[in-house]
C-alpha cells in the first residue's frame, strides 16, 4: 500500500502539478516533499486496530471501492476512519496489571498443598509485570462502525465529510456501557494456580541410610483477569456469572531423579595401607588429598547419594455463565432524535438495511434483526458461491461483449449457475394468471442479497421501483446496448450516474412480480431484446 501510495503521490504531483503548471523541478520536488508528509500526518491518523496500523482500514476501503459505494455517491471513503476511531474508542484499553505469588515451606511431605496458603504481603515471594487484555475481551461489545455508517448513509451526509453531528450524537448516546469486576488494581476474580514441590535426599554408606534430608515448597500463584459483570450495548443487556471450577490437576508425578555412587576413605585400627603412586596417599571425598602417616590405616567405603523431586499442582479459573436482554437504547434513540425529520420509529431499519452495504456487517446486522425481531437483508460481501448442478459455467478469460452481471465469491473454483427461464416464448402463471407471451431475458436464480455488477461502463437512465421488476436499473452503455437488472433488493445507484464495468449496483432480491429470488438480466440492441447468453462470458457444461 505504501509503495502504491508513493508512487501515486509521485505521479500526480510530478505529471499534473508540474506539468500542467510549468513551474520549476525544485519547486515541483519542494511541492512533492509537503505533499507527502501531508499524507504521513493523514495516515498517522489512522486508528491501529489489532496492533496493526490501519490494515482493516484498507481493508474496508477497498472493500468499499469495490462494491462501488464511493463511485455511487453513497459514501466518502474519508469518513470510514471517523466511523472506525469511534469503534476503538468504545471499548476500554489494555490494563497493566501485576501477577502475585506466595510461597510456604513445609519440614516434610504433605498433601495439605497450599489450600493454607495466606496470601498476605508477609508471603510474597514474587511479583510479576502483566497486561490485562480488557481490550479483545470487550471487543464482541463495541460501538459497530457500520451502525454509524448506516445512520450517516440513511440520512445522506455519509458523503460530506464535515457533517459529523448525527454520528457524533449516536457515539455518544449508544457506545456500550461496561461494568467490571475491578476497580482500579484491586482484582475481584483471579486464576489460582497451586504447585507443590518436594525435595529429598538421602545418603547411604555401605548400604546404611546415614543422612536423610527433605522439605516441600508450596506456591500460590495468583493472576487478575478482566471479568465482566454487566454490559449495555445498543440493543442488549449481558449480564455475567462466574463459577469457580478446577481447570488442570496433577498429582505427585516425580520430575527429576539422580544416584551418585563415590568410593571414600575412613581412618580404622582394623583397615589397612593404602598405596598410591610410590606414596603413602589418601584420596578420600571428606579431606581431598594429603600424605598420610605409614601407622594410619583406612578403610574404603561405598557412598551412594539419591536426589528425588516430586511435583503436584491445580489450576483453578472461572467458568463463566451469561444472561442477555433486549433493551431498548436503539428505540429511544430513534424517538429522541429525528435529525430535523429525517429519521423516526418508521424508518429505524433503513440504518440496518444501509449499514448492510458496508464490509464485515455480518455480526451488526445479525445482532440487530435478532434484537430488533426484523428480516432485514444482509448483503453477502463475498459473492454468489455458484451453483454446483448449473448447466452453465463463467469463463473469465473469455472474449465477449459484456461481462457477467453477477459477481462471484473469489474463492469460488467453478463459477456454475443455472437459468431457470431463458430467453424466448414461454407460459408462466403469477398469481393464479397464466400467460404466454416473450420472455425478452434471462432469470437466474441465486439468494437474496448477491452483488449486481454492471455488465459494461455506461449511465444510468432508470433506478426506480416497478410493480412488474421491483427495484430496477437500466443501464445506456452508449454502442446501441442498454442492459436491464430487475427485482432488486436495493439499487446503490441513482438515475444519471456514471457507472463503471464491474461495479456493484446493487443486490439481488425478489421484489415486484417474482416468483422467487433471481436476477431478470436483458439486453436491448437498438431498442430490440436480444437473447444475452451469446454475448456473454458462459459457456454450456
Amino acid at each position: 500500500m505504501g509503495d502504491q501510495l508513493k508512487g501515486l503521490i509521485k505521479n500526480i504531483v510530478l505529471k499534473k502539478i508540474v506539468a500542467s503548471l510549468g513551474i520549476t523541478v525544485l519547486t515541483g520536488i519542494l511541492i512533492l516533499t509537503i505533499f507527502i508528509a501531508m499524507i504521513m500526518e493523514i495516515l498517522s491518523s489512522v486508528p491501529v486496530v489489532g496492533n496493526s496500523l490501519a490494515e482493516e482500514y484498507f481493508r474496508d476501503i477497498e472493500a468499499i471501492e469495490a462494491m462501488g459505494l464511493t463511485t455511487n455517491g453513497l459514501i466518502n471513503p474519508d469518513k470510514i476512519p471517523i466511523y472506525t476511531k469511534y469503534e476503538s474508542e468504545s471499548i476500554p484499553a489494555n490494563q497493566d496489571a501485576k501477577s502475585k505469588s506466595y510461597k510456604v515451606v513445609r519440614e516434610e511431605k504433605t498433601d495439605l498443598f497450599s489450600l493454607d496458603i495466606e496470601a498476605s504481603d508477609t508471603n510474597i515471594f514474587n511479583m510479576e509485570d502483566i497486561v490485562i487484555d480488557i481490550n479483545n475481551t470487550t471487543y464482541p461489545y463495541r460501538l459497530w462502525w457500520q451502525a454509524l455508517g448506516g445512520l450517516d448513509i440513511h440520512l445522506t451526509s455519509a458523503t460530506n465529510i464535515d457533517d459529523v453531528d448525527a454520528i457524533n450524537t449516536m457515539a455518544e448516546e449508544l457506545k456500550p456501557v461496561f461494568i467490571f469486576s475491578f476497580t482500579d488494581d484491586e482484582f475481584k476474580y483471579n486464576e489460582r494456580i497451586e504447585k507443590s514441590t518436594y525435595y529429598s535426599e538421602k545418603k547411604y554408606e555401605d548400604g546404611v541410610l546415614v543422612r536423610k534430608s527433605d522439605h516441600q515448597e508450596d506456591i500460590l500463584t495468583l493472576t487478575p483477569l478482566p471479568y465482566l459483570e454487566h454490559v449495555s450495548t445498543m440493543f442488549e443487556e449481558i449480564s455475567f456469572s462466574y463459577k469457580y471450577i478446577k481447570l488442570e490437576s496433577e498429582n505427585w508425578k516425580y520430575i527429576h531423579t539422580s544416584s551418585n555412587e563415590t568410593d571414600e576413605y575412613r581412618i580404622t585400627p582394623n583397615g589397612s595401607y593404602i598405596y598410591l603412586d610410590d606414596r603413602y596417599i589418601l584420596k578420600s571425598g571428606y579431606a581431598g588429598e594429603r600424605d598420610i602417616l605409614l601407622f594410619d590405616t583406612y578403610e574404603k567405603i561405598k557412598v551412594k547419594t539419591v536426589n528425588k523431586i516430586m511435583q503436584k499442582y491445580d489450576i483453578y479459573t472461572y467458568e463463566i455463565s451469561e444472561n442477555r436482554s433486549n433493551n431498548n437504547r436503539f428505540i429511544e434513540f430513534c424517538e429522541t432524535y429525528d435529525f430535523d425529520g429525517r429519521l423516526d420509529l418508521q424508518n429505524k431499519t433503513f440504518i440496518i438495511d444501509y449499514a448492510g452495504f458496508l464490509p464485515n456487517s455480518y455480526d451488526f446486522i445479525y445482532t440487530a434483526n435478532k434484537a430488533l425481531n426484523y428480516n432485514g437483508f444482509t448483503m453477502n460481501n463475498g459473492g454468489y458461491n455458484g451453483s454446483e448442478s448449473g448447466e452453465y459455467e463463467v469463463v473469465d478469460n473469455l472474449e465477449s461483449e459484456f461481462i457477467f452481471p453477477i459477481k462471484f465469491d473469489e474463492n469460488c473454483e467453478k463459477k456454475y449457475f443455472t437459468i431457470s427461464s431463458p430467453f424466448g416464448m414461454r407460459t408462466i402463471t403469477v398469481n393464479g394468471i397464466r400467460t404466454t407471451g416473450l420472455h425478452g431475458a434471462i432469470d437466474i436464480p441465486i439468494p437474496v442479497g448477491t452483488p449486481i455488477v454492471a455488465a459494461a461502463s455506461g449511465k444510468v437512465i432508470i433506478s426506480r421501483y416497478s410493480s412488474i421488476g421491483g427495484n430496477m436499473i437500466v443501464i445506456d452503455h452508449g454502442n446501441d446496448y442498454k442492459t436491464t437488472y430487475m427485482h432488486l433488493s436495493k439499487s446503490f445507484v441513482a438515475e444519471d450516474v456514471d457507472v463503471i464495468e464491474g461495479k456493484v449496483i446493487g443486490i439481488s432480491g425478489n421484489t415486484g412480480k417474482s416468483t422467487g429470488p433471481h436476477l431478470h438480466f436483458s439486453i436491448h440492441e437498438n431498442e430490440v431484446r436480444i437473447d444475452p447468453v451469446p454475448l456473454l462470458p458462459v459457456i454450456h457444461k
